[in-house]
């Protein structure tokens, strides 16, 4: 209850962020739990037993490197799928798929730490995907917004018009300039820097 004597507290900024969906696929008693919501508040897992509760956590905490529980293929890849996964592997030398899928919502706190440190933002988006399969590799993919890139980059560069519109041609660009470029040593110097501060 509020008062008019009561100081009215201040909405504070988000310090961590949030997951909001996972997927898990061939873990266990699982082959594919589909697209999972996490409530903001309460996220309740129902079921029967043996119907892979358990399970979804235990996979889940994979995701934390902190935890350092690493997947065991023979003790956590789906019995009836097993030896036809491992056939596969040693035969194609294939990667191995994804186990673990989430979604996680960046914080305000994580967004300013990004923008602090590269002087803009470079997400479109401040949701990333962390993915990490039964060998465990662990992915984390943000959502790049490319032209806010290439804008910052260029920033201090007065004649775009000839220079290219890609990270990677541009770094080859620069790296080796043609005998006809425009870029003064000063521009060419500010974005090799900025390439730099974004690998």
């Amino acid at each position: 209850i509020k008062t008019k004597n009561q100081p009215q507290k201040h909405k504070q900024r988000s310090k961590a962020m949030k997951l909001i969906s996972v997927r898990i696929t061939n873990y266990r008693c699982i082959n594919d739990s589909q697209n999972i919501e996490i409530d903001p508040n309460v996220t309740c897992l129902v079921g029967k037993n043996e119907a892979g509760k358990t399970a979804i956590l235990e996979a889940l905490q994979r995701i934390n490197p902190t935890n350092n529980i690493p997947f065991d293929i023979t003790q956590d890849y789906p019995r009836n799928k097993l030896i036809k996964f491992e056939t596969q592997q040693k035969k194609n030398q294939l990667p191995s798929p994804q186990t673990v899928s989430t979604i996680f919502k960046l914080s305000d706190t994580d967004n300013q730490s990004i923008e602090d440190h590269f002087e803009f933002n470079p997400l479109s988006c401040d949701t990333i995907e962390v993915t990490i399969s039964m060998n465990n590799d662990r992915v984390i993919t943000p959502q790049i917004n490319h032209e806010a890139i290439i804008s910052f980059i260029l920033s201090d560069t007065t004649n775009t018009d000839k220079l290219p519109k890609t990270i990677n041609e541009l770094s080859s660009y620069t790296t080796h300039p043609p005998e006809d470029s425009t870029l003064t040593p000063e521009e060419l110097t500010s974005i090799q820097s900025k390439l730099k501060k974004l690998r």
